[in-house]
């Protein structure tokens, strides 16, 4: 591994320069703390015009000064020229129809790796410095042309693989409630944003939780969608921007990312994903297939808690309180249990998030890795690292949850694609008769644990468990807020004595007020009926009237 080190402190002192070089009126900023679309009838009401939206939005970057590391670029003249040009069209001749710009009032934060003209797309890696993507992205346009302005970009973990959003070039983002504490990853510097008042929304990715562990740490919603129903054309592979691109190793991955928005509430998310899904008139590779009006069917599931990662006290209390409410609804709650199958499907994901030669290589240091790994990979970074015999020899040394991950490491290295890919298929066929024979299409899931201390993740990435599933079947998975850990909650009780709980009970100390959400999962392409049951559970447990969102 190189021993250069990017000089971060020079690169976050350009984000401050391009902010402190900005002169705002004064004014107050509450306007950023309101949902979007609350924005948009303000706007369309004339009770405040576009460019005083974003100018609030403006002077919330300028206070925060970037102290919790949640940006890696910002912009200022564009976005307020938009604003001004929609103005004008709602004070024109005729006005503005609502229809045309259903994104007015939208202010986006978008996350580091997204390919935006005349932007980086670092991954958090050095080694993209000086690489901008300068190409005409048309997603991006689209966007525009519906009313949304487009603000800063998002901060990442380094490689994008950790659920801590840290890297050598931007620093690491802190929790707006707990500085000490992780917004989650990847997609953290965007949900941190949210929170602090820089943006209302965001657009960011999911592989294996990165939206949703993000949403569950801060108290935001989101959905990871069908990998095939909306556009991904943006993504930028971890060294996509740079010249070299083509002879670099394959980024083999088993399963697809997908992105999404991340949003205070589900009502915002419900009017991007009715625009987003519009993209397809554009993209004509994409299924013919508009945002709908969902159709819940009476009986809806709840997994029953996984034998390999029991969860939080807070985390059982949410997830009753959901079920109550949708009983209350009329709906019968039926438990789907997979027990019998984690511990071939657990091993089969684990070895088919393995399966990504670049990633291996950039991590390991092999490959355009000339500066340190993040303190978030260095178990990983072992165990790629040691030999197959030794792996061998020394796995049953290990506690249970570790040998397992060992196995999948093991099966990563002697089984192919085709392989996994047989196994992928076999898993969703498997669960999908589940779903049918219980009479489903939803089921409510734990979530992931309040949001964790900085220094601690490289011991507590498999409490994702509850959501990389989901990727790796493809299924529809969504996240919504529904209480916070209470103090007499700050424990965890496990029969596993190994890192991974000890990091848990580590974490749950001191994490009284930090909000715990769950998880609505759906059969592919049933996003409306997902984002429905979220917003039945929006609306009935009272967390958006109590919760803040930041210090």
């Amino acid at each position: 591994m190189g021993n250069s080190q990017p000089n971060s402190k020079l690169i976050l002192s350009q984000i401050l320069d391009k902010i402190n070089a900005v002169e705002l009126p004064e004014g107050g900023v509450e306007l950023t703390e309101l949902p979007a679309l609350k924005l948009q009838e303000m706007i369309f009401s004339g009770k405040v015009s576009y460019p005083e939206v974003v100018q609030a939005f403006h002077r919330q970057k300028v206070a925060e000064q970037n102290r919790h590391f949640s940006l890696t670029d910002v912009f200022f003249e564009g976005p307020f020229a938009e604003a001004q040009a929609w103005q004008a069209r709602l004070q024109g001749p005729g006005g503005l129809n609502p229809a045309d710009a259903p994104l007015l009032g939208f202010v986006l934060v978008v996350k580091d790796h997204m390919l935006l003209e005349g932007t980086l797309s670092t991954c958090g890696l050095a080694t993209n410095l000086g690489h901008p993507w300068n190409e005409k992205v048309e997603f991006f346009d689209f966007l525009r042309r519906k009313g949304a302005v487009i603000m800063s970009k998002g901060n990442i973990p380094q490689g994008m693989l950790a659920i801590e959003s840290t890297n050598n070039l931007f620093g690491t983002t802190q929790h707006p409630l707990r500085p000490s504490r992780t917004p989650g990853g990847s997609s953290g510097g965007d949900a941190a944003a949210i929170c602090l008042g820089l943006a209302n929304i965001s657009f960011s990715s999911d592989g294996a939780g990165s939206l949703r562990i993000p949403a569950s740490f801060c108290g935001l919603a989101t959905i990871k969608t069908t990998s095939s129903r909306f556009d991904t054309s943006v993504i930028g592979g971890l060294l996509r921007t740079r010249p070299d691109f083509a002879t670099t190793p394959d980024a083999i991955k088993i399963f697809q990312t997908v992105l999404g928005p991340l949003a205070r509430d589900c009502r915002d998310l419900a009017a991007f994903f009715r625009v987003y899904a519009d993209f397809r008139e554009i993209n004509r590779h994409l299924p013919p297939l508009v945002w709908r009006t969902p159709s819940l069917r009476p009986r809806i599931g709840v997994l029953k808690e996984l034998d390999l990662l029991e969860s939080t006290v807070t985390a059982r209390r949410a997830l009753n309180t959901t079920c109550d409410i949708l009983r209350a609804r009329g709906f019968e709650i039926v438990e789907l249990d997979i027990n019998h199958l984690m511990p071939d499907l657990f091993r089969t994901i684990m070895g088919a998030l393995f399966k990504s030669n670049l990633l291996i290589d950039i991590i390991s240091g092999k490959h355009h890795m000339n500066e340190p790994a993040i303190e978030a990979y260095k178990l990983f970074i072992q165990m790629i690292k040691a030999p197959t015999v030794l792996l061998r020899t020394l796995k049953s040394k290990f506690p249970i949850r570790q040998q397992m991950v060992i196995e999948s490491q093991l099966d990563s290295r002697e089984l192919n694609n085709i392989h996994f890919t047989e196994k992928m298929g076999h898993f969703r066929g498997v669960f999908t008769k589940l779903f049918r024979e219980l009479g489903i299409e939803l089921c409510l899931t734990h979530s992931i644990p309040p949001a964790m201390l900085h220094g601690t993740t490289s011991r507590c990435s498999l409490v994702s468990l509850y959501f990389f599933i989901w990727n790796f079947l493809d299924f529809v998975a969504g996240v919504v807020p529904v209480t916070t850990v209470r103090a007499d909650e700050e424990v965890y009780e496990s029969k596993y004595d190994d890192v991974l709980s000890q990091a848990i009970v580590e974490n749950m100390k001191g994490s009284a007020g930090l909000p715990v959400s769950v998880q609505v999962v759906g059969l592919p392409y049933l996003e409306e009926e997902v984002l429905e049951v979220m917003q039945i559970v929006e609306d009935s447990c009272g967390f958006l009237e109590n919760y803040k969102f930041k210090a």
